[in-house]
């Protein structure tokens, strides 16, 4: 049964003359995930499956794709793998750190207008916040509690 692929995103980088763009794909599988990375191929109206890399039920990566990417890197020209890899891993996690460094410092700055309560309340659960959904969620009840609390 052929399955949908899902979160597309792009990455481009030139390297010696030689311009290089990688589609990554999620697509679900019968035990969990998969990432996939594709070679697009302009001149051409298809793309090359470069890597894939599966699992069972999340990753632990610096930032989404980081281990296909890092796969699909190692099957391009040699004379490209350092310069891409500095690029397309290097960069993309160092700009994933800072957007994440951002995002806390405005999180931890609304967290520190919220009332007394609200942080006793927040001191006494297990709050496990594991994905983007349970953070947005947490901080409109912070944004809440400040509307209501002033």
């Amino acid at each position: 049964m052929a399955r949908k692929f899902y979160g597309k995103q792009t990455f481009t980088a030139t390297v010696n003359g030689n311009n290089y763009v990688i589609n990554c794909y999620t697509q679900d599988t019968n035990y969990g995930f998969r990432h996939v990375a594709f070679l697009d191929n302009p001149d051409r109206y298809y793309e090359t499956q470069l890597a894939k890399a599966c699992y069972y039920n999340r990753t632990w990566e610096s930032f989404r794709y980081e281990t296909v990417l890092k796969s699909a890197i190692e099957k391009l020209p040699k004379a490209d793998q350092e310069g891409l890899y500095n690029i397309l891993i290097k960069k993309t996690a160092q700009e994933e750190h800072e957007r994440c460094e951002k995002e806390f410092q405005a999180f931890e700055a609304l967290f520190n207008k919220t009332s007394d309560t609200f942080k006793q309340a927040v001191d006494n659960s297990n709050l496990i916040m594991n994905s983007d959904e349970d953070v947005s969620m947490v901080k409109s009840l912070m944004a809440l509690d400040i509307v209501f609390n002033s």
